[in-house]
């Protein structure tokens, strides 16, 4: 963990935080009208990347569906375990499906992208901007969370493929293609973050 990392986690919780404003190195982290352009515009990407993020779930969701359930059946009939598949987790939802390894280690990777967007990008940002990250900050964020949308898009994409093989395929000739149907979307295995 980066010293700057460390320092904002050690002074999380010792500021005071009002409604509509709060500050770290005179630095807004709540209040959207003190945000400077650069600041929206990491939040603007931020914003599409998890927006990405969200598609990249819900393709998990309707390959486990059809992986599940036969799509004859009436939707209301399913909806009950579909619902209980929408509280899960990225990391859960992806332990649910039954890949081959090549396609859940992406899966995998994936997963973590979605929660280092999630979890950790705001705090990463405010905090390269006030520490050593300094005036490329926010360029430098825009483009790797450009990646991570484009990541996310090419995921679904793929993942949607796979939720039409699996409805053109009984389970055997299913896991024949799967790869290769990945890969039309997701050409090369990812690397760990």
């Amino acid at each position: 963990m980066s010293p700057d990392a460390v320092a904002c986690w050690n002074r999380a919780g010792k500021t005071e935080v009002r409604p509509g404003s709060s500050s770290t190195r005179g630095r807004s982290f709540t209040a959207v009208e003190e945000l400077d352009d650069e600041d929206r515009d990491v939040v603007a990407h931020l914003g599409y990347a998890l927006a990405r993020a969200q598609l990249f779930e819900f393709g998990m969701t309707k390959l486990l569906e059809v992986q599940r359930h036969d799509l004859r059946v009436p939707l209301d009939e399913r909806w009950h375990e579909i619902k209980k598949w929408l509280k899960l987790t990225a990391g859960q939802l992806r332990s649910e499906l039954g890949l081959t390894s090549a396609i859940s280690d992406d899966l995998r990777r994936l997963v973590d992208r979605r929660n280092q967007v999630v979890h950790q990008t705001w705090l990463a940002y405010q905090t390269s901007r006030g520490g050593t990250g300094g005036a490329s900050a926010p360029a430098d964020y825009v483009r790797w969370l450009e990646e991570q949308a484009e990541l996310f898009g090419h995921a679904y994409n793929g993942l949607m493929a796979l939720v039409e093989a699996r409805r053109a395929h009984p389970s055997q000739a299913f896991a024949d293609v799967a790869e290769a149907t990945w890969r039309e979307h997701v050409p090369e295995p990812l690397k760990p973050l």
